[in-house]
């Protein structure tokens, strides 16, 4: 939950070397490692009255217009209609404020699918007549184009209304919207919203209809033939552990269950709080736009960073984006304001012109502070999804953190391994990556923490333990310390032809028993997490935190259904054609070298892409090796890419005075000789939080 764009918190970018290729590992050898007409009169030589041709009626002009919205307008969105004969009919862009108007192309043929697209998110909505009128676009007309959809994926449905025309009529459309009025009925109560989700007028300022908006969040997930719908209401909680209140089916369902609870209107986030989401957001603009020596104190002339912490904040355009004023009153997982912590963009020339965009308000906690989730793009047009935990304070919205002193999260992970050198081992998996940071006293380099108590949303228990050389701690499996901080909740080999299951083979946390997708379902989008750290030194009292996740865990049909960046068919080839990677299970590193250091060089031979991205996956932003040193302690070093980056140099990092995986002794560092990488890691984060790896394994399992 810690904002860590380049203008939050800084990314440790490796020195640039020139890509030597992806066998790599040098001095060893490379490693492969995204538009009336009127009729024309005239008179006759007799002179009598010329009788006027006829004069063709004008056509009649179908205008669509309405409001794309999420709770917040999205402005700039690309809307796209499309009739019965699957052809684009309109296109245009959102305003600011996400009103739109589209004027169809003569002839277009209903009923019709429209479609906002902003970033990697497309909504969808629905008309069964080609009528001038509104239709809007919101995550609601999005749920009643799933319950239209025979396979529940609103993305389909202009291909299904091309092939079957009557999937979408008026009584079905009427009788759609009725449904969601069913299912929302307390809660459309609380707010004082009785409109039709498609046709009704509104404006996305944080009241009527778009306060409904506002307080929902829905997923709709597809797997195998059909698709998994879950509706949270983002109401205030009675304490930070309670469970959401949710509603959970399937497109299949005939008549879902409705809303059971009474809601009251204090339980739901001020009117206008998408408005006052985007004010800070501007702020934030307004504040990254000045010059660094104006953002921060005691800048030394042409310098392109700062060091300091919260008291050399000096701009009152920053100062202004945090509670009280005071950038001293945040504090994020352990970090404050610095140029070494939160905000530390804040501290750099590079971060100037940053934009901050698409906030959306995803849950309160029971003291009415609002976590959210945005957009940070900067000058070069890096673009990442952040969150941040914002207070309501004199009608603006301020910057709080969660006042946590500790460092750890809670996210959806999804993940597809591959095993180049055994194909059939091949395997999706599905569950929690528990990351807690693994904090090291300053001066002697050992764990400050002696284990962390982890509990999930259902009671499941487990225990996490520290990891010289690693930067987050492991699980402890059968009272053996492990490196893994991933739970694996559900598995399953790729090709179903691969006897037994990937826990019987695979070096993972794999929770026992597994979960089987019905299971996957019943868990809460807003699942709430306890993380229990225990100190070394048992003078100190354990620290209780609780995290609450915005997106569940993905079932295996939803993985399957899922894209993922993928090695580059000649970075596979190179691969593959290395006897010395497939004897030793990885890159073995060879003696120290001043001239030609040991780095994780991810590129082809000529410089050439190591990954794609193809259509619907997310680009990676984190590329990570793994491996052991010839102690056999195991590691990892990361570096942050940019979405368009295809390659990547990695260096190694120690985590601390105890990691020896580094070496030093030529003046550079670069991975110790003897050490094994023996897996890359291709990551990324949607919108939703959810964590998608692509994770290439170069060691072998064991038959």
């Amino acid at each position: 939950m810690t904002p860590t764009s380049p203008h939050f918190r800084p990314a440790t970018l490796a020195a640039g070397r020139p890509p030597r290729s992806w066998r790599v590992l040098a001095p060893i050898a490379a490693a492969t490692c995204l538009v009336a007409g009127c009729g024309g009169g005239g008179s006759s030589d007799s002179g009598t009255a010329a009788v006027p041709a006829p004069v063709a009626a004008a056509p009649t002009v179908v205008a669509l217009s309405g409001v794309a919205a999420t709770g917040a307008p999205m402005p700039n969105a690309v809307v796209k209609v499309f009739d019965q004969t699957a052809a684009k009919v309109c296109e245009t862009t959102t305003a600011v404020d996400g009103q739109y108007s589209c004027t169809l192309d003569a002839g277009a043929k209903a009923p019709l699918t429209i479609v906002a697209t902003l970033g990697e998110q497309s909504l969808y909505s629905s008309a069964a007549t080609a009528e001038t009128g509104t239709v809007n676009i919101t995550p609601l007309t999005n749920l009643i184009a799933a319950r239209l959809s025979p396979s529940g994926d609103p993305s389909k449905l202009v291909e299904e209304i091309h092939a079957h025309p009557e999937v979408v009529d008026k009584t079905k459309l009427d009788a759609r919207v009725e449904e969601i009025k069913t299912l929302l009925k307390p809660l459309m109560d609380a707010v004082g919203d009785s409109s039709n989700p498609i046709t009704g007028k509104f404006d996305a300022n944080g009241s009527g209809h778009d306060k409904l908006l506002d307080a929902l969040q829905i997923n709709i997930r597809p797997e195998g033939q059909g698709s998994n719908i879950d509706i949270t209401v983002k109401a205030k909680p009675a304490d930070d552990a309670s469970a959401p209140i949710q509603l959970s089916f399937k497109n299949t369902d005939v008549k879902p269950e409705p809303l059971k609870v009474e809601i009251k209107k204090e339980q739901l986030s001020d009117d206008g709080v998408a408005t006052r989401l985007a004010a800070f957001l501007a702020r934030a603009d307004a504040c990254y736009a000045l010059p660094l020596a104006q953002r921060i104190a005691n800048v030394a002339a042409n310098a392109l960073t700062a060091t300091g912490g919260p008291g050399e904040v000096l701009a009152t355009e920053c100062k202004g984006l945090f509670v009280n004023g005071d950038p001293l009153a945040y504090r994020n997982n352990g970090l404050r304001v610095g140029s070494s912590g939160d905000f530390s963009g804040l501290y750099r020339d590079g971060a100037t012109g940053v934009k901050f965009d698409r906030g959306n308000v995803e849950y309160q906690l029971a003291n009415g502070d609002l976590f959210v989730t945005y957009r940070s793009t900067t000058k070069a047009g890096v673009s990442a999804p952040q969150t941040l935990f914002l207070r309501p304070q004199d009608g603006q919205l301020r910057a709080v953190g969660n006042q946590y002193a500790y460092e750890a999260s809670v996210r959806a992970f999804a993940s597809d391994r591959e095993f180049p050198f055994q194909p059939q081992y091949n395997w999706f998996g599905s569950g929690y990556n528990v990351s807690i940071a693994n904090r090291t006293d300053a001066s002697t380099g050992l764990p400050i923490f002696k284990e962390a108590l982890v509990t999930a949303p259902n009671g499941a228990k487990a225990t996490y333990r520290p990891n010289v050389g690693r930067s987050s701690m492991g699980v402890v499996i059968n009272g053996q310390q492990k490196v893994w901080q991933v739970q694996f909740l559900a598995a399953a080999w790729q090709d179903s032809a691969t006897p037994g299951v990937p826990a019987d083979k695979e070096s993972a946390f794999f929770v026992t028993p597994q979960r089987s997708d019905d299971d996957m379902r019943a868990i809460p989008d807003q699942g709430v997490w306890t993380i229990e750290l225990v100190h070394a030194d048992a003078t100190q009292a354990n620290v209780v935190q609780t995290y609450r996740t915005i997106s569940r865990a993905l079932t295996l049909g939803e993985v399957r259904k899922a894209k993922f960046a993928q090695l580059t068919a000649d970075a596979r080839q190179q691969l593959l054609a290395d006897t010395e990677v497939a004897a030793a299970g990885g890159f073995l590193i060879g003696p120290p070298s001043a001239d030609k250091p040991s780095v994780a060089n991810l590129a082809g031979d000529g410089n050439q892409d190591t990954w794609t991205v193809p259509d619907g996956a997310l680009s990676p932003t984190t590329v990570s090796v793994f491996g052991r040193s010839k102690a056999g302690v195991s590691f990892n070093d990361s570096q942050v890419v940019a979405l368009t980056d295809r390659k990547v140099i990695i260096n190694c990092s120690p985590q601390s005075s105890k990691d020896s995986h580094c070496d030093t002794s030529t003046g550079k560092t670069q991975f110790s000789e003897g050490s094994l990488v023996n897996a890359v890691e291709l990551w990324a984060r949607s919108l939703r939080q959810v964590e998608f790896q692509k994770q290439i394994n170069l060691y072998k399992i064991n038959l």
